[in-house]
């Protein structure tokens, strides 16, 4: 294992493969599996294009830990699961009280929490909402009129060492997912089929890759199949795999994008108030 080596490129060699390191350093190889997510310089060289491309949102993602005082002002349905949800302007807003599992690191000691447990959230911007400075964007969010008070206090409260960002990127679903023959250089996860967050599926279509590819090695090594083969049913089973939840990833992003106009942003307004009335006059009539 080389920690802080950038992989850079590859030189194929019959059987086997070279990996070039941006320090020079280069390494000979069997299998080279390009795992450095979106952009990835491996799989972009050995498919002959960009394997993913930005698709106009981007993330401003924040986790806040003083979960007690988040639980006294969330809705308690919240409790129950992630939420997601959209609003006008072009801006949606992912939440989740994560609340990791406990596990017995320790037999002597008892169950102790994995990580803290924390209030997950994520603005979701058109590319024209962010063009500002990342606490600016966290103030803008947090007093967006017609947001709920929990809501801004959420945001406005995260501390700035707790928030990043990020642009959404897709590969194409109406493309192979591998746009290169099998031989002896793949990929798994993002460097091959990026979706974004908005599916909740990436990370772990990514687990699912490698888990199936740690299969192709257990074939290989064992002599049962050569390299090329199993790859090529490793290539098939990430391809059927990994195009619908691309497209499925991308329905709830495209829905962000299209409430950024003036006509959309006007027409959610007033479905928000018919619903809020509809259920202000249930009540009242119970």
């Amino acid at each position: 294992m080389r920690l802080g080596e950038e992989a850079t490129g590859f030189v194929r060699e019959g059987s086997s493969v070279r990996v070039l390191a941006r320090s020079g350093t280069e390494v000979a190889c069997d299998l080279m599996v390009a795992a450095d997510g979106v952009g990835s310089a491996i799989a972009s060289q050995a498919a002959g294009r960009p394997t993913s491309a930005p698709i106009g949102l981007v993330g401003l993602a924040g986790r806040h830990l003083d979960v007690a005082a988040i639980d006294r002002k969330a809705p308690p349905y919240l409790t129950a699961g992630p939420a997601l949800a959209f609003g006008p302007r072009g801006v949606g807003l992912f939440l989740s009280r994560h609340d990791p599992a406990t596990a017995d690191v320790d037999p002597g000691a008892g169950p102790a929490h994995i990580e803290e447990p924390s209030w997950i959230w994520g603005l979701i911007l058109t590319r024209a909402a962010s063009e500002r400075r990342l606490p600016d964007l966290v103030e803008a969010a947090a007093r967006t009129r017609g947001w709920a008070p929990w809501a801004r206090h959420l945001m406005s409260t995260t501390p700035p060492d707790q928030i990043g960002t990020y642009r959404f990127h897709a590969s194409d679903p109406t493309a192979p997912t591998f746009g290169w023959p099998a031989s002896n250089v793949t990929a798994l996860g993002d460097a091959v089929h990026a979706m974004p967050p908005t599916g909740g599926q990436s990370a772990a279509t990514a687990i699912e890759d490698a888990a199936d590819l740690l299969g192709v090695v257990d074939r290989v090594t064992s002599g049962a199949v050569t390299l090329p083969v199993a790859l090529a049913d490793y290539h098939h089973v990430v391809d059927r795999r990994a195009r619908p939840r691309i497209r499925e990833s991308l329905g709830p992003a495209t829905w962000v994008a299209r409430t950024s106009g003036p006509a959309a942003g006007m027409a959610l307004t007033a479905a928000t108030n018919l619903i809020h009335g509809y259920r202000t006059l249930t009540r009242s009539t119970t």
